[in-house]
């Protein structure tokens, strides 16, 4: 019994030590996202008792898909953080997959019911088949009585009532599976395309001298979130201001649901290098091809295996904000500006891919990224104290001028805008939810009445239909981002156009769709198209005729252009004949014809030229 005693004391003192160094799980909330461009940063908070000395807590659920660099713990109480240690939980991979599995089973289930149901009404179908093919009564040399025939009658036609009722029954049970089968194969086909993540483990070590209680701050940046800036511009009349509503098409897919979150969005972009650029010597050299630019593109995005469409993939024009996420089946369709070059294509569970715009559809295969994840150890954030209640440091916000005379009005929706150093930040005044689904979910920001000149504009050498322009000045009041706007004119949708704020200068040209009414027509005038030979060289002279009608009721202003070709080279020679009094470009060849076109009138316009160059050689000159 001596013995034994001293034996016991080691053992509990033991199992006090190992107890006291496992970590204690926090039930964490989040409350805060900050969405950026590319990315977005949670904030995560929990609260918990300590006890004297040093503590191990851990947040479990986070997302894996983080950056580890950018893990912050500090928090409330008077306590102190010693170190932070991230790491990966493969334990909800095997969730997702005993839900996959349940599913399956009720699959089966379902298929079982269906192939019972089947059984049954192919017996059905064979009954029927037997009493028709055995309703004839009595023979030629004997009548059948009309007992016998009434008693068979009714007894026909109870039976095929019967039967007709089991088959009608039998079938309308198959499509109801059938229903409940397509419901189960969409969501399996789900759970299929979102590659199996694990999630984060967060453990931090923090230490007190006294019991206190504690509230944690946990922030981190996730990556397979964003958001893309996208417009609904809304004319009432060419006599009213217009009016651009300002949104924001949030997406994410980080393994974790944002439920009703505080959500700021802004217009940084953590993904960006913060390195100056070098700039490297320019050496020029003959490039003959001309570069063909494309208004949008479309496709589809696939898995591996080619045939099934991903979800919420997010499909970008590289270098700007302009971009989507593909729709349940893998579709996706992007306007573009003309400087667009790459579109950027990024999922979770696959590599990243850079594709040149070269046509008009583009078709993307996904492969899976088998890079593995490595645990990481982050350390030391030091001392917290009660009083720190703020994550970060705020500036000042830049107050706009709302001048109406002169400067746009802004009537808030949703959101609170602050101008900060380098980038601007939309503050949603009401909660959010946001599920990690991939899908685009819309929030409204900011409302403008903005005063726009009103003008068509029409180059009849690309496209014969007038478009109708809004410009607009001070511009740059609205801290806008390029991206795709939905057009309405008169409560009427339009179609869709392209904010393009990058390339555009003191003045934003808004264009609002095609107007039918006014009518333009260009053909070659035969009379003053022809070919002179002159010694080694050739002489070619083109000739075009412009018809312009306003079919509306009321005067327009259109402003039309067409052009001059422009040599590039000493051996051609381009002589500008005829512009009917359009300004021309001298060093573009551009002609600009600015009409005010009274109502029901029309307007003829010529251009011609002549080209002069060696036999033999081609030039196009129409």
């Amino acid at each position: 019994m001596p013995n034994f005693l001293p034996s016991v004391i080691l053992w509990i003192a033991a199992f006090k030590i190992v107890s006291a160094s496992e970590p204690k799980p926090l039930t964490s909330k989040i409350e805060n996202v900050t969405v950026f461009l590319n990315g977005a940063q949670v904030s995560r908070t929990a609260a918990t008792t300590l006890s004297p000395g040093t503590t191990y807590l851990v947040f479990n659920g986070v997302s894996a898909n983080i950056n580890t660099q950018s893990i912050q713990v500090r928090g409330e109480g008077n306590f102190t953080v010693l170190s932070v240690s991230h790491q990966l939980n493969f334990l909800k991979e095997q969730e997702k997959a005993r839900e996959t599995a349940d599913l399956e089973e009720k699959q089966r289930d379902l298929r079982e019911q269906m192939e019972v149901e089947n059984t049954m009404l192919g017996v059905y179908q064979q009954e029927e088949s037997l009493l028709l093919e055995n309703k004839k009564l009595g023979s030629q040399q004997q009548a059948v009585k009309m007992t016998d025939l009434k008693e068979a009658a009714d007894f026909f036609r109870l039976r095929l009532s019967e039967i007709k009722k089991k088959q009608r029954e039998s079938t309308q049970a198959i499509r109801r599976l059938q229903g409940r089968e397509m419901k189960l194969n969409a969501q399996l086909a789900a759970l299929h395309n979102q590659k199996n993540q694990p999630t984060s483990e967060i453990t931090v070590a923090v230490s007190c001298k006294n019991a206190t209680n504690a509230r944690l701050i946990l922030s981190y940046l996730v990556n397979d979130a964003g958001w893309r800036p996208t417009y609904d511009v809304r004319v009432k009349d060419v006599s009213s201001p217009i009016a651009i509503i300002y949104k924001a098409n949030v997406f994410q897919n980080s393994g974790e649901d944002w439920q009703n979150v505080k959500l700021v969005v802004s217009t940084g972009n953590p993904s960006q290098g913060g390195s100056r650029p070098i700039l490297e010597p320019w050496y020029l050299g003959y490039n003959a091809a001309q570069v063909r630019h494309l208004p949008s593109v479309s496709g589809r995005v696939v898995d591996a295996d080619g045939t099934t469409g991903l979800p919420g993939v997010n499909v970008a024009v590289k270098g700007t904000t302009i971009g989507t996420v593909t729709d349940a089946n893998g579709y996706y369709s992007v306007q573009l500006p003309s400087n667009a070059t790459f579109l950027t294509v990024s999922f979770i569970g696959y590599q990243t891919q850079e594709l040149p715009i070269t046509n008009p559809v583009i078709n993307v295969d996904m492969l899976p990224d088998t890079q593995a994840l490595n645990e990481v150890v982050v350390v030391g954030y030091g001392a917290s104290n009660a009083a720190d209640s703020e994550l970060q440091g705020r500036m000042a916000g830049v107050q706009m001028s709302r001048d109406k005379k002169e400067k746009p009005k802004i009537t808030p929706l949703v959101a609170t805008q602050q101008v900060r150093q380098t980038n601007v930040e939309f503050k949603i005044d009401i909660p959010y939810t946001i599920p990690a689904d991939g899908k685009q979910y819309a929030v409204d920001m900011q409302e403008y009445a903005a005063p726009a000149y009103y003008e068509y504009y029409c180059a009849p050498k690309l496209d014969n239909d007038a478009f109708l322009t809004a410009k607009i000045t001070d511009w740059e009041a609205y801290n806008l981002l390029e991206g795709e706007a939905n057009l309405f004119f008169e409560g009427t949708f339009l179609g869709k156009s392209l904010l393009d704020v990058q390339n555009t200068g003191d003045t934003l040209t808004l264009s609002l769709g095609r107007d039918k009414n006014i009518t333009v027509t260009r053909t070659k005038g035969k009379d003053f198209s022809k070919r002179q030979l002159l010694g080694a060289n050739q002489k070619d002279t083109r000739s075009w005729e412009i018809n312009v009608r306003n079919k509306k009721n009321q005067p327009v202003n259109l402003v039309l252009e067409d052009q001059f070709p422009v040599a590039n080279t000493k051996d051609i020679e381009v002589e500008r004949l005829e512009t009917s009094g359009g300004e021309t470009d001298k060093e573009t060849g551009k002609v600009i014809w600015k009409l005010a076109l009274p109502a029901a009138q029309n307007k003829k316009l010529n251009l011609s030229y002549s080209v002069k160059y060696p036999k033999g050689r081609k030039v196009v000159l129409e």
